[in-house]
């Protein structure tokens, strides 16, 4: 189901990747080290590829589960890069969602002539 997440990250399928990380994380709770780890790569796979196709609530969402997942492994390097992009990413989410409220905002991107 970390294969799944991640596949539906890279297709920009925000919903269905932390639907599949989810089941995943559910799933593997009680699991052995190894397919944590899997998960918690899986995890940060999808969270990029989520943040660069513009999905940040569901961007956060996967990190979140890298982060949790990274500290019950011990993985400190990659605990810390999770970290610094969920903050990246929060700050990068509120300012988006300041300007969606100020005036002249569009929702839609518009091409210049």
């Amino acid at each position: 189901m970390a294969g799944q997440a991640r596949d539906a990250a890279e297709r920009a399928n925000g919903g269905a990747a932390v639907s599949a990380m989810d089941r995943a994380f559910t799933l593997s709770t009680d699991g052995d080290p190894d397919q944590l780890e899997v998960l918690a790569i899986a995890a940060h796979d999808a969270a990029t590829a989520l943040e660069k196709h513009g999905l940040l609530e569901d961007a956060l969402m996967i990190w979140a589960y890298a982060i949790t997942l990274d500290r019950r492994l011990g993985r400190e390097a990659e605990l810390l890069n999770a970290r610094a992009a969920i903050l990246a990413l929060d700050t990068k989410f509120n300012r988006a969602k300041k300007a969606s409220h100020e005036p002249g905002f569009t929702a839609v991107p518009t091409q210049s002539k």
